[in-house]
């Protein structure tokens, strides 16, 4: 019987020979998103039940099939665990792929990273901070996660006021002199309602760092704005 691409990936994606299940949705132009979810879920999977675990009492199954997938070179120390392996692919395979996909594999794994109530690694909040920040506020509000969406918020109003710039690889800040920069509005009063009627201290004082935060964010732009308007009304003159 005829046997679909998407069938095929699936079952690839099933004994986990993601190398393969990645090559054939290319050759077919079918999206990585369901390969990327599956990686995902099996990384978060293996953590819960062998972290802690070295080497030899790894399951050799995970081992197989990991040792399987070898277009992307990574480096397995001795001391690496399955675990170990299994996120240094994911890492790899986001490097690799995700840029062609215009980040849209990286939200892909965020979101099912988060649904399986787990951390993201940092170096995916890092990938996140130099490309869509924005996207991972709304990510981490969409799972009611007020702590870390707080957190995020406060590093990514600083990195549009100049502090943390560099951390967000963004290339203007808000300055009269430099392009526009922007804050997602709308996720910004989400978090700041969500947590206005948060009962835990934690919160609480996140809550009075991220309004002390944005009125900062607001004098600066209102300065900022002023010098712009100003430097207008003098170039209307000299033109004149």
């Amino acid at each position: 019987p005829f046997v679909s691409p998407e069938e095929v990936v699936a079952r690839l994606i099933q004994v986990g020979l993601f190398d393969k299940a990645i090559d054939t949705a290319r050759c077919f132009g079918l999206p990585l998103d369901s390969i990327f979810d599956a990686l995902a879920s099996r990384c978060v999977h293996l953590t819960n039940s062998l972290v802690g675990f070295r080497d030899e009492t790894d399951d050799a199954s995970n081992w197989n099939w990991l040792d399987a997938n070898e277009s992307i070179d990574i480096p397995t120390p001795i001391e690496r665990s399955v675990v170990d392996k299994a996120w240094l692919m994911l890492k790899s395979y986001l490097r690799t792929y995700d840029h062609v996909h215009g980040h849209r594999l990286q939200k892909c794994v965020a979101r099912k990273l988060l649904s399986l109530g787990s951390h993201l690694p940092q170096w995916l909040i890092q990938s996140f901070k130099e490309t869509n920040p924005a996207e991972l506020l709304h990510l981490y509000l969409s799972f009611n996660l007020l702590e870390e969406a707080a957190v995020f918020a406060l590093q990514y109003i600083d990195a549009v006021l100049g502090p943390r710039r560099e951390e967000f690889a963004m290339k203007a800040t808000l300055h009269s002199s430099s392009p526009s920069v922007w804050l997602p509005y709308s996720s910004l009063d989400h978090l700041r309602e969500a947590l206005h009627n948060a009962e835990s201290t934690s919160l609480i004082e996140l809550s009075s760092q991220l309004t002390a935060k944005l009125e900062a964010y607001f004098r600066t732009a209102t300065s900022v704005t002023a010098d712009m308007e100003h430097q207008a009304r003098q170039t209307m003159m000299v033109t004149h």
